[in-house]
């Protein structure tokens, strides 16, 4: 499936009606090809990942101006120029070679007074010093305009990641359908990938997780080559892809005969995770969702090392809503999330249980309907 032009075209009104409330009179939006969200949301293009840097021939990177009014462009490196030109709906593709003689020549033609830039911590200090000097005496600011807009997903968004949770979920449960005594962990990843791209899944969001045994005490478990054993707590971790929207998908299972102590591991995550998803619906602030995880899993005697929501979109991990800080905002519709609750225990085990939700008018939809952990007999 294709996303129409005029989605993009809707997304570049949205930002230009931002762009005059804060006085931009041009936003540069920068994006690197590991974290490329703001450049999808705009251009439809990733950026290439290739690992030669060389400024500014060879960027593993992009960025999109747009003045306040005028033609839109696209910056790429400069082997990705046709590339880009193919699948951007950004008519001007030009080589990162292009970008200082185009913003000395913007500048002349239209004497902005303040240019506003996206993500000014990933760009290389020579692309950023580059920018100032063609911009001198033209102010120069960071503005997290599109981080912000990207928090509130259409309805067409919203369909795209509940078709990842969809791939997401075969996967899934490809993965637990493969767990059983003498498996390897990247057994199980392989099978649930395979999956995944055999449904139509356009790639990986992020590395596939599979943590076992002792190894399911690690936050971030990549699969090796152990076996499982009878016993065992193991969680699976993966992302589904579609149309450039990646879903989160994790859950905790107990293999066989597992301990009385493991049992109780996996059902507090259970029970923190039903609460933090019946607290879901518009005018709830999502540290109260973080909230609700959180006390079931303390008041249960664990500690929990991470947060009970985050975002998910272009990227599995994205910024709007959070739990804290300047992006702990109260839910509105079309807001979309895992909700997540884990525990790690050293010397026993643990796992993570993610379920991915959009807010709807009344309350929350799951976009990953599997079952929320498992126990898994010989």
């Amino acid at each position: 499936m294709e996303i129409p032009v005029k989605e993009f075209m809707n997304r570049v009104d949205r930002i230009r009606k931002n762009m005059m409330q804060e006085n931009i009179d041009a936003l540069l939006i920068y994006a690197d090809a590991w974290r490329a969200g703001d450049i999808k949301y705009v251009a439809n293009y990733k950026p290439f990942n290739n690992s030669l840097f060389w400024f500014p021939s060879y960027m593993p990177a992009a960025c999109v101006i747009i003045p306040n009014e005028g033609n839109i462009t696209l910056f790429v490196s400069t082997m990705c120029v046709e590339e880009a030109a193919a699948f951007s709906w950004i008519e001007d593709v030009r080589s990162w070679v292009e970008l200082s003689r185009y913003l000395k020549e913007f500048k002349e033609k239209t004497r902005p007074k303040r240019l506003g830039i996206t993500n000014k911590y990933l760009m290389p200090i020579p692309l950023y010093e580059s920018i100032l000097k063609e911009m001198a005496n033209v102010k120069v600011d960071e503005t997290d305009m599109v981080t912000r807009l990207r928090g509130i997903k259409s309805d067409l968004e919203v369909k795209l990641l509940a078709k990842a949770g969809e791939i997401a979920c075969i996967g899934m449960q490809a993965a637990i359908d493969m767990i059983d005594e003498g498996k390897k962990e990247k057994e199980i990843a392989r099978v649930a990938e395979t999956a995944m791209l055999s449904h139509g899944g356009e790639g990986l969001g992020f590395d596939t997780l599979v943590g076992s045994g002792r190894r399911s005490e690690f936050i971030i478990a990549r699969p090796t080559m152990r076996r499982i054993e009878d016993g065992d707590m193991i969680y699976v971790d993966l992302s589904g892809l579609y149309c450039g929207y990646a879903s989160d998908l994790s859950r905790a299972i107990g293999f066989g005969n597992i301990s009385d102590e493991k049992r109780e591991i996996l059902e507090t995550m259970i029970e923190a995770n039903e609460k933090g998803r019946k607290t879901v619906k518009p005018g709830v602030k999502t540290s109260e969702i973080d909230k609700k995880v959180k006390t079931v899993i303390v008041e249960a005697g664990y500690e929990f090392k991470q947060v009970g929501l985050h975002a998910t979109g272009f990227e599995f991990g994205e910024a709007v809503p959070s739990c804290s800080g300047p992006y702990d905002l109260t839910l509105e519709p079309n807001m979309t999330f895992v909700v997540l609750s884990s525990i790690f225990v050293p010397g026993v085990g643990g796992g993570r249980i993610e379920t991915l939700m959009a807010v709807t008018r009344d309350g929350g939809k799951i976009l990953t309907p599997i079952e929320h952990a498992q126990f898994l007999s010989k």
